[in-house]
């Protein structure tokens, strides 16, 4: 049964114990174009995924390769990968391989951004469908799915929630935090 993000933040899922063939997973990224007269220019979203280890300081990227975005659209390790960028409307994929992960990777963080929202007064509230599913991909089987427009007045990024791999367990926590941020901002947090 899939977990919906909206109505438990915070869930926890230990993929490990729920799927424990789980080897390959999609996260799809899906929106319609906005149907507000107000809105002149058609809305970018975009799924990005970095990849993160623990430090002193908190969950820091491994190197900047290790960011997967519309601009590197893959890891140095292989084991995550996205489409190519789609603009006004569509739908854009995350691949994760879990066997290829470097063991350097305790974190794969999932965030959403609409590329230029601030800039283009945008935000998730104007959007009438968009939402973001996590798939198995060997089976199809839906993990976890969350309505980007469903709570997102003024919000211009949503972290989405997490990948974990700790002590041979591989978990996902959602998140589902609305924020009036860019991928730049994310980008400095999670900065060496």
């Amino acid at each position: 049964m899939a977990i919906n993000l909206n109505k438990t933040e915070g869930s926890k899922i230990n993929l490990t114990k729920e799927a424990p063939s789980l080897q390959n997973i999609t996260v799809k990224l899906w929106w319609n174009a906005s149907k507000d007269p107000n809105v002149k220019i058609p809305f970018d979203l975009d799924i990005s995924a970095f990849m993160l280890r623990s430090t002193g300081d908190g969950p820091k990227l491994i190197a900047d390769e290790y960011l997967v975005f519309y601009n590197n659209e893959k890891s140095p390790d292989g084991a995550v990968w996205k489409t190519k960028d789609e603009r006004a409307g569509g739908v854009e994929e995350l691949y994760v391989s879990i066997p290829k992960l470097t063991s350097m990777v305790e974190e794969i963080s999932l965030v959403v951004t609409i590329d230029k929202g601030a800039e283009r007064g945008q935000h998730f509230g104007q959007i009438d469908e968009a939402g973001l599913e996590i798939i198995n991909s060997d089976t199809g089987e839906k993990i976890a799915f969350y309505d980007l427009d469903e709570q997102g007045q003024g919000a211009t990024a949503c972290q989405v929630g997490s990948f974990f791999k700790q002590d041979g367990q591989f978990t996902f926590q959602g998140v589902g935090a609305m924020f009036p941020l860019g991928l730049g901002d994310f980008v400095g947090g999670y900065s060496v």
